[in-house]
């Protein structure tokens, strides 16, 4: 699965976990043919999402708002991750049988919405061990820089005062990315 079929995915299971209405019988029905399509590993089904969504208004509108969000989220670089690999780490035929399960569940909107939350989460978590070592290079830069300064000035005692100062001020003044802003 390439990151183009991931996001289509992601995009649809994000449309239809905001589904407040029923779906149609006719829809549902398709929903799950896209379900066991995906248990038997024929990825060319993800291609057709685009033209299924289009079939219910509400839908539809969901999954391009959905999809135009995730593509901005990836063309800035905050979620590197494709859905596939992001999904508890298993491999891309493991993840089509989690999807496929999603879409021929009893209540698919809540599945998808379950499904969301863990997905959800682990990104977060991975986000914030990389912002963790963002910061910590920082750190390590302004501290030394600190305790460098600390030396010249007042040898031994500046340095250590000169270094932790500089730390903590890099700690608490890390500067914004452009999702920080969103949050």
């Amino acid at each position: 699965m390439n990151s183009l079929q991931a996001r289509t995915l992601e995009a649809f299971l994000r449309a239809i976990s905001q589904m407040e209405k029923p779906l149609s019988q006719d829809l549902d029905h398709e929903i799950r043919r896209v379900g066991r399509a995906l248990e038997n590993h024929e990825n060319h089904i993800i291609g057709e999402i685009p033209n299924l969504v289009k079939r219910d208004i509400d839908l539809n509108e969901q999954y391009n708002f959905a999809y135009r969000s995730l593509q901005k989220q990836y063309q800035a670089q905050e979620r590197t991750k494709s859905l596939a690999i992001a999904a508890n780490g298993s491999t891309s035929f493991d993840f089509e049988n989690q999807i496929a399960q999603i879409l021929n569940a009893d209540d698919i909107p809540r599945a998808a919405q379950k499904f969301l939350f863990r997905l959800d989460s682990q990104l977060a978590d991975d986000y914030k061990q990389t912002d963790f070592w963002k910061r910590g290079d920082r750190i390590i830069a302004l501290a030394s820089g600190g305790a460098f300064l600390g030396v010249l000035l007042a040898q031994i005692p500046g340095a250590i005062i000169g270094g932790l100062l500089a730390a903590i001020y890099a700690w608490f003044t890390t500067p914004k990315t452009e999702s920080d802003g969103n949050a």
